[in-house]
């Protein structure tokens, strides 16, 4: 099994063995001609050496400024561990490039040594003693492609590993549940005795594929953030205080509006007992910045002072080390969110600030192709969404991001498979599902987002029971392409968004996809829709052409702030000289900024502002 891009790059190579073929040639076969970044192409490039190292069927050889050749290879033994195969290579799927994914080293310089122990399962027969072999397998293979050193497990009643040898320990149960099997992970500091993580996954006996794949990338992810006080010279993190430290970035991963306090808690932990931990500090201003905006009154007192503190704790974080400070810079952008959520440009700044000092934190790659996803520069965006995925594969955020960005570039069939991918590794985080829901019933098979809105472990939990009936409407509409259909669903779509049983925003693109273009335009020139920077981007994707060629959808770019950034930056959205010409965009954008005056500067309101942080 190889990802349909891998493949179109294979067989343009095997085509012409022994001959050189240069990248361009690659990228006009493979990519017909878009443009695309070196990351993409080093993607393919690496997938393609993992799967000739695992057959030994070819090579493929780079030719230094010219381009690559693949030569014939001699066939190799399978590979031992064939059970685990087909894991390691769909989270391989995720990687962009294997020299770039590395779990950052300590910086002593000592090699970080992971003990996988043997999984203990109990009932189910055959079903967990096979799960319990395969998570072993699949872990170690992610670890050992992640330039983590592994230490072999003694086998079972032989003793359990010398502790000098090992720095953590990954280990857990399996067990049977009726017909659901139930996994349960940890991470463990060997030399303190303790455990540093543990979390339950369940899934069907059916799914055990998926399970396994959803184990060995949330242990992946933890590892990540586990390395993270590493980075840091001169600190020395106690094990405690890196286990409360994993905690709280795990509430913040699945952030719970009614418990919003929980994770500010345990970051204040964090602070108080390693006050000179500056990605503790980062962390204590992300969660004060989530317990202020999710508070019933974002503009009282009470939120102020959150607010007050989350900027304390960022300028803190940054000058005790501004390189391992990169969810301060995160906060920093959230701050200016708030302040001026319509003022795209200091955003950005913000963002770029935070890349020049801290490099080689992945969110702030994300945030910033984000920031150019949402103003419709999505050929600028896909580098610093593969820098991301490089620096953290299996982040949940920066795959359902990479997933729209890909979207929004107008490839519905690559960004499908990398939204059914980001799936697969985070199947239970609530972004992600609502997104591959909504990339897939905008451009995908309308019973392929049937089945995803009926299957409890799929479904996008933001659009209620209220609102079924409006979407199989829509589904409908979308098979039979009839007149009655349509108006049928376009009704219900209008009533839904009104109720807010399906997200407005969703329920517009869907009937601009059904061709009712005037409607669409209706409900976003409704004084009710609010719309601003932060959920802007839906304008600039494809489901949204007919409504970018309309003069009234300028005015609605000026609301948004993103005409503002447009001139400002003289960097203007990928559609203008492909859908209009630019002389086109420059003379609409004038125009409707003498009809609705810029108003960025006047509304800073927080209330008026939805900040999402994953």
């Amino acid at each position: 099994a190889v990802q349909h891009r891998v493949m179109q790059v294979l067989v343009v190579l095997g085509t012409h063995p022994d001959k050189v073929i240069s990248r361009d040639v690659l990228v006009e076969t493979c990519w017909g001609g878009r443009i695309v970044g070196d990351d993409a192409i080093n993607r393919c490039i690496s997938q393609l050496r993992k799967l000739a190292q695992q057959t030994g069927a070819f090579q493929v050889e780079t030719i230094p400024r010219v381009g690559y050749r693949l030569t014939a290879g001699r066939p190799a033994v399978a590979w031992r561990r064939q059970a685990s195969f087909a894991v390691v290579a769909v989270l391989g799927l995720a990687l962009i490039g294997l020299g770039a994914w590395r779990l950052w080293p300590p910086t002593d310089e000592r090699t970080l040594r992971v003990e996988v122990l043997n999984f203990r399962h109990a009932g189910g027969g055959e079903h967990t003693a096979e799960l319990a072999n395969y998570l072993v397998a699949d872990i170690a293979g992610v670890l050992a492609q992640s330039g983590i050193q592994t230490v072999a497990s003694r086998p079972a009643g032989q003793g359990g590993l010398d502790h000098r040898k090992a720095d953590l320990q990954i280990g857990g149960v399996v067990r049977a549940d009726g017909a659901h099997l139930k996994v349960r992970v940890f991470l463990n500091d060997p030399r303190a005795n303790i455990v540093l993580w543990g979390n339950e996954f369940d899934r069907p006996t059916a799914e055990i594929d998926q399970l396994r794949t959803q184990v060995s990338a949330a242990t992946a992810e933890t590892l990540y953030t586990a390395l993270e006080p590493l980075q840091q010279k001169g600190l020395h993190l106690d094990p405690e205080v890196l286990a409360i430290y994993l905690r709280a970035s795990e509430k913040i991963k699945n952030f719970n509006p009614l418990r919003a306090g929980e994770p500010r808690l345990a970051a204040e932990q964090v602070v108080a007992r390693a006050p000179n931990f500056a990605a503790g500090h980062a962390l204590l201003a992300l969660t004060l910045i989530n317990e202020a905006r999710t508070s019933p009154d974002p503009s009282s007192a009470g939120s102020r002072v959150l607010i007050a503190r989350a900027e304390t704790e960022a300028r803190t974080a940054i000058r005790i080390d501004p390189a391992t400070a990169g969810p301060a810079y995160d906060a920093r952008q959230f701050l200016q969110r708030l302040r001026a959520p319509h003022d795209l440009v200091k955003v950005e700044d913000l963002i770029l600030d935070g890349l020049r000092k801290a490099p080689e934190f992945p969110f702030l790659h994300m945030r910033e192709c984000r920031l150019l996803t949402e103003v419709g520069r999505v050929r600028d965006a896909m580098r610093y969404c593969e820098r991301a995925m490089a620096l953290r594969p299996f982040a949940a955020p920066i795959n359902h991001s990479y997933a729209f960005a890909v979207y929004v570039s107008g490839d519905e069939e690559l960004a499908r498979e990398a939204i059914t991918l980001a799936a697969r590794l985070n199947p239970d985080q609530t972004v992600t599902r609502y997104r591959h829901f909504a990339i897939v019933a905008l451009g995908g098979s309308p019973t392929e987002a049937l089945a995803l809105l009926q299957n409890a472990q799929a479904r996008p939990i933001e659009i209620v029971q209220a609102g079924e009936l409006a979407l199989h409407a829509y589904f409908v509409a979308r098979r039979t392409q009839t007149e009655a259909d349509t108006r049928v669903a376009v009704g219900l779509l209008r009533a839904a968004a009104a109720s807010k049983s399906v997200p407005p925003d969703l329920s517009i693109r869907m009937i601009a996809t059904l061709g009712r273009t005037e409607t669409a335009l209706e409900m976003l020139s409704d004084p009710s829709f609010k719309i601003d920077a932060s959920g802007a981007g839906f304008l600039l994707e494809p489901s949204m052409r007919d409504v970018r060629r309309d003069p009234r959808f300028w005015i609605l770019a000026v609301r948004a702030g993103l005409v503002d950034y447009w001139t400002r930056r003289a960097r203007w959205p990928d559609f203008c000289g492909v859908e209009v010409t630019l002389d086109s965009c420059r003379t609409e954008a004038a125009q409707a900024m003498r009809t609705e005056p810029l108003r960025h500067k006047a509304d800073a309101q927080p209330s008026r502002v939805t900040i999402r942080t994953q």
